[in-house]
């Protein structure tokens, strides 16, 4: 941004270089110093325009000198800096009568009968700019009366000083036609000593003191700098020649409070623009981490699926082997149940009904155990639940009958109760009763010495049953009670853990829901719940 406005200062510098040395042109021309004397008359006209302004200057300058005459007189040093800082060759105060009173120079050779010749054409104000010495060089020369007393001051000038008087009057022109556009601050021009040649808009900025070779508008030296304060400022510089030699050098400022505020706009712009594309990209590296994972995730839980259903089916093989295995020595234990039956029931009313019962259960769990013993030895038949009618309290008493021998050898304490052991559901009764026979017993061997087990089975509405399996074990701990329904989950040193997996999918086919809620240290409970049909 900055380098678009420095070529746009050297442009500007360029142009009014190109202006000041074309009017500098057509006023030499005309005083008959031009190289190429062939010019239109347009330019002739504008050379003597540039002359008459020219002459202008140097009649203010002859003016003011009158004052400052006792001053020069009494400081002679004064009057050598008065000449060179105006480009004057000497100062030559004359009497009415044409005799010369001081002169701050030698004056050459001849140039005193131009001098006299001006007085005597008696004129307020006398000019000759070809008067020659006696060596054909040009003096140039300009009067004034004197206000105070008789007589006339004379300025005479040089090839030099007037081309510089010339200079001045080029450049402040250029400068004003050329150097001041929208955005522009300050155009200067300052000579090789660091005095002002030209300038325009508020040169306060501009340093107008003798050129120091260390500074940045030192003669020679061009580039750019940024002038701190209010308005913000960009300065360029460069070197300014007339007639091929360098006479000093330009300097052109530029307002650049709208460009830094445009800069900035844009650094918050690439900024939020930065921030936003980071964020992006954050979300995108997270959202990719997080498809990433999920399907990670989805793998490995495939991988187990797999697993699961390789063990399963492996369980299944090994299962049905030992079916087949199981079957006959089953078939030996049922034939003689039928005989104890028969042969050795007791003979007492009493004793006889509970003998019977208990044989009852023993006969209902060897023909349970031969129907599961079909289904492992016809794998490719998928069992279906048979449903039918029944009462759930026949089969909680049968399965409390199994369990309470188990409960009773290791001390622990079962209680039952179920407020209408008329209630009817629609289940497959053998399947209910395994469902039922593995909670009871898991809750049994979740309890280390001696203990309590609850079991209870309400009808809070009429539309569905809940059965709660209360114990005083160990517990569950809180990350664990979602897995215990899972397969190939299991806290038992000894068993595969299928029981609580099996129980829940035999209550779920029922069309029910089993939960649990557990302690550790105080026990767990598993409620089911079942529809009334």
């Amino acid at each position: 941004m900055l380098d678009v406005f420095e070529n746009k200062g050297k442009t500007i510098i360029e142009s009014v270089e190109i202006l000041a040395q074309n009017k500098l042109k057509e006023f030499m021309a005309v005083t008959g110093r031009a190289e190429n004397s062939f010019i239109d008359v347009e330019a002739i006209e504008e050379g003597f325009r540039i002359q008459e302004v020219v002459l202008n200057s140097l009649l203010d300058t002859a003016k003011t000198l009158e004052h400052r005459l006792e001053e020069f007189s009494s400081e002679p040093t004064q009057t050598s800096e008065f000449e060179i800082r105006e480009n004057i060759l000497g100062i030559i105060v004359t009497d009415n009568e044409g005799s010369i009173q001081s002169a701050s120079t030698p004056i050459p050779q001849g140039m005193g009968k131009h001098i006299r010749s001006l007085i005597d054409s008696g004129g307020a104000v006398a000019l000759n700019f070809y008067a020659r010495d006696d060596k054909g060089e040009i003096f140039p020369i300009v009067g004034v009366k004197k206000e105070r007393s008789a007589g006339m001051i004379f300025l005479m000038l040089n090839r030099e000083g007037l081309k510089y008087r010339a200079s001045k009057v080029a450049f402040q022109e250029a400068v004003e036609e050329r150097g001041w556009r929208k955005g522009v601050y300050y155009f200067a021009v300052l000579d090789t000593s660091g005095n002002l040649l030209a300038a325009g808009g508020d040169i306060s900025f501009v340093s107008i003191q003798e050129a120091d070779k260390t500074k940045p508008d030192a003669p020679g030296r061009e580039g750019r700098r940024i002038l701190d304060g209010s308005p913000r400022l960009l300065e360029v510089f460069a070197p300014v020649r007339l007639e091929g030699i360098q006479i000093g050098t330009a300097q052109v400022a530029m307002d650049t409070e709208e460009v830094f505020r445009l800069k900035e706009r844009n650094q918050r712009h690439i900024f939020l623009s930065a921030l936003l594309m980071m964020t992006a990209l954050v979300a995108a590296a997270f959202l990719f981490y997080r498809l990433q994972g999920r399907h990670a995730k989805k793998i490995q839980e495939m991988r187990k699926r797999l697993a699961q259903a390789e063990r399963l089916s492996s369980l299944g093989r090994i299962a049905a082997g030992f079916a087949h295995e199981i079957r006959n020595p089953l078939n030996a234990v049922s034939i003689a149940i039928q005989r104890i039956a028969r042969e050795f029931a007791p003979a007492e009313s009493l004793n006889k009904d509970e003998f019977m019962n208990i044989l009852g259960v023993v006969r209902e769990e060897i023909r349970r155990l031969n129907r599961i013993i079909e289904e492992f030895v016809s794998p490719a038949r998928e069992r279906h639940p048979d449903f039918k009618q029944g009462k759930i309290a026949d089969v909680l008493n049968r399965v409390l009958i199994l369990v309470k021998e188990l409960a009773e050898s290791r001390g622990i304490e079962i209680e039952f109760y179920w407020d209408d052991p008329e209630a009817v559901v629609m289940m497959d009764a053998s399947m209910m009763h395994q469902a039922l026979l593995n909670l009871m017993k898991n809750a049994v061997e979740s309890i280390e010495g001696r203990g309590k087990v609850s079991v209870s089975c309400v009808s809070p509405r009429s539309d569905h049953l809940v059965i709660m399996i209360k114990d005083t074990g160990a517990g569950i701990a809180e990350k664990d009670t979602e897995r215990i329904f899972d397969f190939e989950y299991t806290t038992k040193e000894k068993g595969l853990g299928l029981g609580l997996p099996i129980a829940r999918e035999i209550i779920q086919a029922h069309g029910g829901k089993i939960s649990v809620e557990s302690v550790p240290g105080k026990g767990t409970v598993f409620q089911i719940i079942l529809p009334l049909r």
